[in-house]
């Protein structure tokens, strides 16, 4: 190949994977603190090791929004409920 297929090439794997991205995000479904309540109640019920939702909770009343975020999102594995396929 040449440097300018190659170029070519790297360019059209780009957009792909940014159009790829944006089909994801559009499929994206936003959650309601209803949603995120209720899923915590269950939760609590099957996990007895900790409650990291009210740990964020907490965090979110103190004003600590983004680490509030960050550690439900760090803890929390949707994947197995995820209803977006790619």
């Amino acid at each position: 190949m040449t440097d300018t297929t190659e170029l070519i090439e790297r360019e059209r794997e780009r957009l792909l994977v940014q159009r790829l991205h944006q089909i994801a995000i559009a499929k994206l479904v936003p959650l309601t603190m209803d949603d995120l309540s209720g899923a915590a109640t269950e939760f609590q019920t099957v996990e007895k090791r900790g409650g990291f939702y009210d740990m964020s909770r907490a965090l979110l009343a103190a004003g600590w929004e983004l680490e509030g975020c960050i550690l439900l999102l760090a803890t929390w594995n949707t994947l197995p409920d995820s209803s977006t396929s790619f």
